[in-house]
């Protein structure tokens, strides 16, 4: 019994060394089939040798223990691999135990390796649960079995009965051994295979959630994009609503806005609109020409400004502008047209002084056409059309302070205008078109040249002035025609009565006037020798008048022609001067003769101080490039010897002569000559 006891001791700690074993080899396992065998069979081979050396120590020598369950049991979970370490390390511990190596032990220990190797292959064939019974009832069958075997080959000192009695415990303590084995370790398994499955729904949910959120990332990266899409698509919305409404090149508003405006208005029976004005540039055409498409821009641009600028507390800043340098302002039914004229007058005064342009100095003349809304009911389109007939009609006038009204007296006006269109063609033809003669005179009151005044009598309208008809010569191409006419006339005149102009007594030139479009022409100066040739004239008998802001604005066109005049002998005298656009710019390398300061200027040298400096700095500054100073628009005494105190040269107006016809002006140079007669006479005695 106490044999027994010992025995059941030792498998006791066999059992509870084995479970441990067992543990802490679940413990560090992983899927590395090999490592694990491998620890498996160091750890239960370590659990063996100390075995045997308890057996040994127990004075239980030879006794069958528990070593081939352990190693049954290592082969059984880990395979024939794990089994093999526990075996050999067992072997070696007993041949170090007892001194010899017991072969009959080791071949035991083959053929248990082999059965539990067996019963491994079985297991993992992925069995269903009631076949793990069948499993374990062979492991213990074939475990006491090889046990009792072992017991009656290796144990010299046990008998037969002394083997079959503690054959009943072996089977008991093996069967207890081996179901607590084999239940933890399939708990163990059926964990792991929990943990398996964990692990691999986790790595599905892993790549799940890796695929969400790659589709997040794609959804997020495709609802930014769709942002900034619809963000373009909004700013290119806002832009095409803004380019609708607003003029491209500057900002303002536009033609279609203005429209869209009075359409509103219309619908509410233009009840709040009272005036319409449109605002342009004077000669916009041809600053146009001068300046290039880039510059003409810029222009328009700082124009809109200044009057943007000037209307935004009267019409609450909504200036139009439709193009071409011309501006819309809309003024409510608060506002008398009286209102509007001192407005505007108020506006015109802005532009006196010149606006520059990159390094070009520019005065710009406003012009401006006005409609009252009516109930009428007309198109917007329409009340335009009827503004730009006023603006246009404005532009023929001088000045820039004037607005033109829409009405049936410019109707009757425009009428009229074209009826004289149809007449002037016949006018050349019928000799309706002469000169008259304005004299000038020196500083001592002595004539010493005259200008050459178109006028034309029409049989019905009677004495029209040119600044009526020669706007209208120019744009019916007429104006070459004419031109043509007053040299041939002028020439004619200083022909027939050369015995005047020959005398050697005097000397008196006669200026004409030529337009721009007549001397952009490069056969001008030809055909004007040619007459002068004909004619018999000699070239300092005659000169050529040009606005100066003709030549400002079409420079580099005439440049060539008024050289080739002044060359030639003819002299050049520069009209209006200070009234153009670049008055002193151009004034020193202008081959000119003569400066001529305008009507406007001589005006107001006796009321205006700044503009008596004005002229007194033009007098001065003409006569350092060596060049004479007319002063036009003489009428009072007054201002005659003011400007003779500034040492004017020339003067011409009404205090001196108004302008006369050929025989009164013949009269005046026989005049001359006899006083000039005379003088001589009594030097001579």
């Amino acid at each position: 019994m106490q044999y027994a006891s010992k025995m059941i001791i030792l498998y006791g700690l066999a059992f509870f060394l084995s479970f441990y074993g067992m543990r802490l080899i679940h413990h560090f396992s992983n899927e590395k089939r090999y490592r694990n065998a491998l620890l498996s069979g160091l750890i239960m081979g370590s659990v063996q040798s100390l075995l045997v050396i308890l057996v040994h120590l127990s004075e239980l020598v030879g006794m069958p223990d528990a070593r081939f369950l352990i190693i049954g049991y290592t082969t059984f979970f880990y395979g024939p691999f794990a089994g093999i370490i526990a075996g050999f390390i067992s072997s070696i511990v007993i041949c170090i135990v007892n001194g010899t190596i017991l072969w009959s032990l080791l071949l035991i220990q083959l053929i248990n390796i082999g059965l539990y190797s067996l019963a491994y292959f079985y297991m993992h064939r992925k069995l269903k649960t009631p076949k793990y019974i069948e499993i374990t009832l062979f492991v213990i069958i074939t475990s006491s079995v090889v046990i009792f075997l072992a017991s009656l080959i290796a144990s010299d000192n046990t008998s037969y009965l002394l083997s079959l009695s503690y054959l009943p415990y072996l089977f008991v303590f093996a069967s207890m051994l081996m179901c607590a084995l084999l239940g933890i370790s399939y708990q163990d398994k059926e964990n792991q295979e929990f943990i398996r499955t964990l692990n691999v729904h986790s790595e599905e949910l892993s790549l799940k959630n890796a695929e969400i959120e790659v589709l997040y990332s794609q959804a997020s990266d495709q609802q930014l994009r769709l942002q900034d899409n619809l963000r373009k698509m909004i700013d290119y919305q806002e832009r095409i609503e803004f380019l609708a409404y607003h003029d491209s090149q500057t900002g303002f508003y536009n033609r279609e806005k203005l429209f869209d405006r009075l359409r509103h208005s219309r619908s509410e029976d233009l009840g709040c609109l009272g005036v319409m004005l449109l605002i342009g540039i004077k000669d916009s055409d041809k600053i146009e020409v001068s300046l290039g498409n880039v510059l003409i821009e810029t222009l328009y641009y700082l124009v809109g400004i200044e009057i943007m600028s000037f209307f935004e507390t009267i019409s609450g800043g909504q200036m139009y502008s439709i193009g071409k340098g011309r501006y819309v302002i809309l003024f409510n039914d608060d506002y008398e047209n009286k209102e509007i004229i001192d407005v505007y007058r108020k506006l015109s005064e802005r532009f006196v002084a010149s606006i520059k342009i990159n390094t070009i100095e520019m005065k710009i003349n406003i012009i401006a056409g006005a409609i009252n809304f009516t109930n009428e009911t007309l198109e917007p389109e329409q009340w335009m059309e009827k503004c730009e007939f006023a603006m246009f009609d404005s532009g023929k006038m001088k000045g820039s302070n004037r607005i033109t009204w829409f009405g049936q007296e410019l109707l009757e006006r425009h009428a009229r205008e074209l009826q004289m269109e149809k007449s002037l063609y016949r006018a050349i033809e019928n000799q309706e078109l002469y000169l008259m003669y304005q004299p000038q005179f020196n500083n001592n009151q002595v004539m010493c040249g005259a200008e050459a005044l178109l006028r034309w009598r029409h049989p019905q309208m009677g004495e029209i002035p040119p600044g009526i008809f020669i706007p209208i010569a120019e744009r019916n191409g007429l104006i070459d025609d004419i031109g043509k006419l007053v040299i041939q006339s002028a020439c004619r005149y200083i022909y027939t009565n050369r015995s005047l102009f020959d005398h050697s007594a005097i000397h008196i030139p006669i200026a004409v006037n030529a337009s721009f479009l007549e001397l952009i022409n490069p056969n001008f100066t030809e055909r004007f020798l040619e007459i002068l040739s004909q004619n018999e004239i000699s070239t300092d008998q005659i000169k050529v008048e040009v606005t100066e802001s003709e030549v400002s604005l079409h420079y580099s066109d005439l440049l060539q022609n008024l050289r080739l005049l002044f060359s030639s002998g003819i002299g050049v005298e520069l009209d209006d001067f200070g009234t153009g656009y670049s008055s002193l710019n151009h004034l020193g390398i202008m081959p000119v003769q003569t400066i001529k300061i305008d009507k406007v200027f001589i005006d107001r040298i006796l009321e205006d101080e700044k503009i008596g400096d004005l002229v007194e700095m033009i007098i001065d500054f003409t006569h350092r490039f060596r060049m004479k100073v007319v002063a036009e628009g003489v009428e009072t005494k007054e201002q005659f010897l003011w400007l003779k105190q500034k040492k004017c040269d020339v003067y011409q107006g009404y205090y001196f002569s108004k302008p006369i016809r050929e025989e009164q002006f013949s009269a005046l140079i026989e005049g001359l000559i006899a006083e000039n007669g005379n003088v001589d006479a009594e030097e001579n005695s």
